[in-house]
């Protein structure tokens, strides 16, 4: 099993749980060393900052079409930002693609 280093760590806490099959925490820690999953939300907060206020449903939409990142793997980048402080959640729209709710996502400003 490949382990994040513990530079990496305070960046990427688990998203793993602890109940889950070790198959999931092996994934999640292959990615996370591989760079993959950094990438993944460089690409996902590219899109955020350029398209302030989309659902998670519209960003994959968008991130799909850009870097062929679908699913679950936005939410789970959305959330790795959030933790980061990168982004942050806003009101819930109706997404058109589903027809549900989902709330928007904004970028966090840095303020220097």
């Amino acid at each position: 099993m490949v382990n994040p280093t513990p530079e990496q760590q305070p960046l990427w806490p688990p998203v793993s749980h602890r109940d889950d099959p070790e198959t999931s925490q092996e994934a999640e820690n292959a990615i996370t060393a591989s760079g993959s999953r950094s990438s993944q939300c460089d690409h996902i907060f590219m899109v955020v900052k350029e398209h302030p206020g989309l659902t998670a449903g519209a960003i994959g939409v968008l991130a799909e079409d850009m870097i062929e990142l679908v699913g679950a793997a936005v939410w789970k980048r959305l959330s790795d930002l959030k933790t980061q402080g990168r982004v942050r959640q806003g009101q819930p729209r109706v997404f058109e693609g589903s027809g549900r709710q989902q709330v928007t996502w904004w970028p966090v400003e840095v303020i220097d």
